[in-house]
């Protein structure tokens, strides 16, 4: 298996890949958890029960005249109820834009609902959260955007919800946005066993 950096390739606003020492507009893509069996498992799910916890993601760096400018990095899971469910951050120059739910905490701090889609069934589509904060953000919301509970992704039974996952961002955007979802569209959207305290 080999290790670091992946071709990263985007036709898109010309940004090129870094590892071939270019460093003017270029990024680096990181996966994590993507090896061979992990590959054979997507192909052939009922290989499954043969992997610990099913779950794969990738980091991604990006410079702009030899600074880094922005970085973030996902996960995407299958929660201990059979769910898809992904969690991660991103932090770059300004928040997010054009999110279709977004939760801005303060001028320097959003989370950030996104649709995962793993297949075509319906048992393929889960959510995930996304911590976005900016430079400028405090010290508190650095700290609540950041904290991340990375132990369940090596456990036999995997992680459970976002909310295990991710608990103080998942708290600011229940509290911000997603309670407002939960009313309307019932639990699914709770992304949580249980109602914040």
């Amino acid at each position: 298996m080999k290790f670091g950096t992946v071709p990263y390739e985007n036709d898109y606003d010309g940004v090129r890949d870094c590892t071939g020492g270019y460093f003017d507009r270029c990024a680096y893509m990181i996966p994590t958890n993507f090896s061979r069996i992990r590959r054979l498992v997507l192909k052939h799910p009922s290989l499954s029960r043969l992997v610990s916890s099913d779950w794969s993601g990738s980091a991604f760096v990006y410079i702009e005249n030899g600074t880094v400018q922005e970085y973030s990095f996902g996960i995407i899971y299958k929660a201990s109820n059979a769910q898809w469910r992904g969690f991660g951050a991103e932090e770059g120059k300004t928040l997010p834009e054009s999110r279709a739910v977004q939760a801005r905490i303060s001028g320097s701090y959003s989370i950030e609902r996104n649709d995962v889609r793993m297949g075509e069934r319906a048992s393929d589509l889960g959510f995930a959260l996304d911590s976005s904060p900016v430079p400028v953000a405090t010290a508190a919301e650095r700290k609540r955007a950041w904290h991340f509970e990375f132990s369940c992704l090596s456990q036999r039974h995997g992680c459970g919800e976002i909310c295990d996952v991710m608990p103080n961002a998942w708290r600011d955007f229940y509290s911000s946005r997603g309670h407002f979802d939960v009313d309307k569209y019932g639990s699914a959207y709770l992304f949580c066993n249980k109602l914040p305290m």
